[in-house]
Parts: C-alpha cells; structure tokens; sequence
C-alpha cells in the first residue's frame, strides 16, 4: 500500500531521475564508464538526475574522475579506504554522482557498520531544496553469516532516525529469498538463526522508516503489468527463482531481484525500468535500476 505521507520539507523540483547500478568490480570499467555516459544522455534538458554505484574499486573510480560526467560526487573509500591486509572485500566502495545541477552539501559513512565503506550517506540540496541519498551494498549472507544481519540493522536504525525527512535508498541487499507480489508473503534468508528479521527491516518496515520499494509502487499502478506478475507467480512451483523481474542471477539459474531504489513519499513514481540485458553487455552481473520521480 501506498502511504500519502508529504513531510514539511516539500521538493520544489518537478522531475528527478535516480540511477542505482551494482557495476560489478570484474568486467571493463570502459564499457561501464560508456554506459553511464549513455545513461546521464538520455536525461533530458537541464533535469536533475542522482546515480548510485557499488562494487566501485579505486581503481573504477581513477577511471571515472578523468571522465567530465558529473558536476559533483562522493566515494566511500576516500572516507575508510581498505589497509593493506584486509583484502579485495574492503575494496569495494559505494559512490554518488550528481548531474545538472544537484549539489552534494555533505557526505559521510554509517561507521557503526561493520564495513562503513559500503555505505554512504550524500546529503543533497537542488533548487532550494534538501534531502538526502543513502548508497548501500548488503554483505552477502554466504560468506558473511550473521554479519549480513548486523548490517541490516545498523542501516535499518540510520533509516528509522531520518523520521519523516525526505530520504532515497539505492542498494543491492542480496534479499529476498522469495519476492513474492504479496509483500506479506516476501521470505528472507534465514541469516544463522535470525529468520530474516534484520533483513524485513528494510523491505517489509512496519513502521520503522517511510521509504517504500519504488517498482512496487509503480507496480501498484499498472494494473495490467502487476495481474501478470501474479499470474506467472501463482503457476511457478519454484518462487525462488520467480521474483517481480530479474535484477540478478545466481549460479544455476536462480533469477533474484536484489537490487533497489526506495524513496519517501515526497516523490511520485512515475516509471521504474530494471535494465539486466544492457548491464550484463556492459561487464556487470546485476541489472541497471532506473526511476522516475516528480514531486509531491
């Protein structure tokens, strides 16, 4: 369901474009660095648009700074950049990237997570108007176990602090295990023992923040497509690999939608288009996720 919540701080801007991509750290950042090019191109006139990275290695973002895409951006490994021992894990950053005109006020990590150099948090100010911008990559429940959680929970905490302030959340949560079109019937991985809860924080709040899944709200209205989602739900024996769309793939097939753009209700979503063909061209594995938002 679709909360009308408006907070005081209403945008004054009448179009936004939000990008979230997962740019993977394997691949040619060149191919990557001309599809953003490709992407910022299609931004018409002077509208804002905001694009949120993850997996960006030092190494991505020396190759996007000779690039004269952006008017302003911030990267988290200039905040905690990884020491020498700690492996290529603490060397995959989160950046955010304004164009035409949005400027980039302050920026910082949430440093009570476990690995701060995954998250960042741009505050943003255009026409007159604040708010802010979280960039965040989940930790992977294989390889991290109850650390995934702890990350969820810190990000969960930051989110419920934000209150009634306009706030956009771009991130790979590697999450749900299944997502269902029934919101109540989402299953999370059940994270050594926690069940999912940490995870639900995010996706299924209750009340804990005011930020919504932007492709269900879009899905919510468009009757058509939404109907045959459900159709194609309610005939899988294997709702595992049968989420709203593809945004990623795992080994053997298993199709999973992990990656987000979730907003408050200041913005109006008026198109959300998961782009996993063009991304996987472009050296990636997790799919271009593109927004539309007008005001309020």
């Amino acid at each position: 369901m679709h909360m009308n919540l408006v907070s005081q701080k209403e945008t004054k801007f009448s179009s936004l474009r939000v990008i979230n991509w997962n740019i993977s750290y394997i691949g040619d950042i060149k191919a990557k660095i001309d599809c953003l090019k490709s992407l910022i191109a299609e931004v018409l006139g002077d509208h804002p648009c905001i694009i949120a990275l993850e997996e960006v290695t030092e190494k991505a973002y020396t190759e996007l700074l000779k690039e004269d895409l952006f008017n302003n951006h911030a990267y988290s490994l200039n905040y905690r950049k990884p020491c020498v021992f700690e492996g290529r894990n603490r060397g995959l950053g989160c950046m955010v990237i304004c164009v035409n005109g949005i400027e980039i006020t302050n920026s910082l990590l949430l440093n009570r997570a476990l690995f701060p150099e995954r998250t960042l948090v741009a505050n943003l100010r255009y026409d007159k108007s604040d708010f802010e911008l979280i960039c965040f990559h989940s930790i992977t429940g294989v390889d991290y176990k109850k650390a995934k959680s702890a990350q969820f929970a810190t990000l969960a905490d930051f989110l419920n602090s934000r209150g009634n302030n306009p706030t956009i959340l771009c991130c790979d949560l590697n999450e749900p295990e299944i997502d269902h079109i029934d919101l109540n019937q989402v299953r999370f991985f059940d994270q050594k023992g926690d069940k999912g809860k940490y995870a639900s924080l995010i996706l299924r709040p209750n009340g804990i923040h005011f930020l919504e899944d932007s492709y269900r709200v879009w899905l919510s209205n468009n009757t058509e497509e939404f109907n045959s989602i459900k159709k194609v739900q309610e005939a899988s024996e294997n709702l595992v690999s049968t989420p709203l769309t593809v945004s990623h793939i795992l080994r053997g097939g298993i199709r999973k939608r992990y990656d987000y753009i979730m907003a408050t209700p200041h913005w109006i979503v008026k198109k959300v288009d998961y782009r996993y063909d063009e991304a996987i061209r472009n050296g990636s594995d997790h799919a271009i996720v593109v927004t539309d938002f007008t005001k309020v």
